[in-house]
């Protein structure tokens, strides 16, 4: 049985994870068609598919193909994140809802590509809505099979995985989708997956979801599995185990290009810096619009800083090209006029890195006297952040102290400085001082990601209350 838990917590950056992998094909339908929709989909071959999305548009397409030809769509939509194909994808969602055609499974992926489409959009509470209609209709589902196909069962993890995590003021979202709980206690899954890579890379996204320090990933998994595999190592600051992964995907064919931007900022914090402009370079001849255009050029200039070059034009192509559907593309947009010091850039690239020693290295270069106000609180926070990775929680609480005792200028530091501070009281029981900083996050300003932290320093809290329970 696959229960769902108590919520205690709840991240829009994992539920947004979480809807990108509903990318299945209808089983019971014409297989080889869907199989062939599915590979190109999964491998980011969209153009192969343009033609069966298109015709379905125009209401020429077999409903037996309908679901994969929609899932590609949404695909390509998140991974491209421009205006076309993201109104592409919602016209062919609204046409398959629309339908009188529809089955439960049809309805399963209609709804999460509405969500996920909800997401694009930053509406998060329609995004949540919306996947509770699928996660009900993945229930309806169940009911009616003589065995439960393996990417089900995979997908109901994920949807029990996420809920649990819902903190308590989503609850009535819950409560009038009636959900509960998904159980298998009469029902066995099949025995055969007709789409193995399908079900290894739903159980990536599981595996990210919570948390896992090593992603299991086997020869089944396609290129959309390592690149979320990537994409998840590099979050966790470790671009080596992101390697690994990057270098299992094809890249002759150029698809799917998102590699190409990961292959960039995976050389960025490994300090490989001429390798990283190259792959920027070549993911912004690839990919003349939508997702990650602004971060590129974001990093391109932090390279150009780093190498006293000028970068004036990379600021006014940040400005004017991209979209800003991602959040790294939201903090290029926002951070994008900044007087970096290098020195100080440079901490920040180690540290995302996960190389703390070398970032200890070049904060010892760094005289906070000569610095501008705003430049000491970026110090003393950068240094607190690589003391806390090292786990010298002394060290970082020190440094956090001394940048609460600096100017608050209006960026993120102050805020998140006093987020991090909470954390750490936590991780050495310190319950009561965790919890008055963590209060204190709200009241602090920041021109900066300021809805994000309070997110967090609630979810915080949340967690310290049920655990006194």
């Amino acid at each position: 049985m696959f229960q769902r838990e108590k919520p205690t917590g709840f991240s829009l950056c994992c539920f947004v994870l979480f809807v990108l992998l509903f990318i299945s094909t209808e089983l019971s339908y014409g297989q080889s068609k869907n199989t062939e929709i599915y590979h190109n989909a999964l491998n980011g071959n969209f153009s192969q598919n343009t033609a069966i999305t298109r015709d379905f548009a125009k209401n020429r397409i077999n409903s037996d193909i309908a679901t994969p030809a929609l899932i590609s769509a949404t695909i390509e939509a998140f991974l491209k994140a421009t205006q076309k194909k993201i109104a592409n994808a919602a016209n062919l969602t609204g046409g398959i809802l629309d339908s009188n055609e529809i089955t439960t499974y049809d309805r399963i992926f209609a709804y999460s590509a509405k969500s996920l489409l909800n997401a694009l959009e930053e509406d998060y509470l329609s995004a949540l809505y919306t996947s509770l209609k699928a996660y009900t209709s993945l229930k309806q589902h169940i009911k009616h099979q003589s065995c439960i196909e393996p990417e089900i069962v995979a997908l109901s993890k994920i949807f029990n995985t996420v809920y649990k995590k819902i903190p308590s003021n989503y609850w009535f979202l819950l409560n009038m989708a009636g959900i509960d709980t998904l159980t298998f206690e009469k029902i066995q899954p099949c025995s055969v997956s007709k789409y193995p890579g399908l079900v290894t890379t739903i159980g990536i996204v599981q595996q990210t979801l919570k948390e896992k320090d090593t992603l299991k990933t086997n020869q089944n998994t396609p290129a959309i599995g390592h690149l979320l595999a990537a994409a998840y190592y590099i979050k966790k600051q470790q671009p080596g185990s992101a390697e690994k992964h990057l270098n299992l995907i094809d890249s002759s064919g150029n698809q799917p290009t998102a590699q190409f931007y990961y292959r960039g900022v995976m050389h960025l914090t490994m300090g490989r810096y001429s390798k990283a402009k190259w792959y920027f370079n070549k993911y912004l001849f690839l990919q003349q619009k939508g997702r990650y255009i602004k971060s590129a050029l974001l990093r391109k200039k932090w390279i150009a800083v780093l190498q006293n070059r000028p970068y004036q034009q990379l600021n006014k192509a940040i400005e004017s090209r991209g979209t800003t559907y991602t959040f790294s593309d939201r903090q290029a947009l926002k951070e994008y006029a900044t007087a970096y010091n290098p020195a100080l850039l440079e901490v920040r690239i180690c540290f995302d890195g996960g190389r703390y020693e070398d970032a200890l290295q070049v904060l010892t270069t760094i005289k906070p006297q000569n610095l501008s106000p705003e430049r000491v609180s970026e110090f003393y926070y950068r240094k607190a952040r690589v003391y806390q990775q090292l786990q010298d929680y002394k060290q970082a609480l020190e440094a956090y102290e001394k940048l609460m005792g600096t100017p608050n200028t209006g960026n993120y530091f102050h805020k998140k400085a006093m987020l991090e501070r909470g954390k750490i009281l936590m991780q050495i029981g310190e319950i009561d001082a965790a919890t008055k900083s963590l209060n204190e996050v709200k009241n602090i300003s920041s021109n900066m990601y300021s809805k994000v932290f309070e997110q967090e320093a609630a979810l915080l809290l949340e967690e310290i209350e049920n655990s006194q329970e």
